[in-house]
């Protein structure tokens, strides 16, 4: 949080190390999410939730 706020408010040169830093976080919501997902997924909003979030990995990719 505090990485993505300093980015924010900062102007000038943008450098690819940015993205590198906020990559391990970023990372982590992703895994923290799929994993709550994934344990109410006899949930069927969760379920709809997973399969949006599987095609859009997939077309990203």
């Amino acid at each position: 949080m505090v990485t993505a706020g300093v980015f924010s408010f900062m102007s000038g040169t943008v450098h690819p190390y940015y993205s590198v830093a906020l990559a391990p976080a970023i990372a982590a919501l992703i895994a923290i999410a799929g994993r709550a997902l994934w344990r109410v997924r006899a949930n069927s909003s969760a379920r709809a939730v997973l399969a949006v979030l599987a095609a859009v990995a997939a077309v990203w990719d």
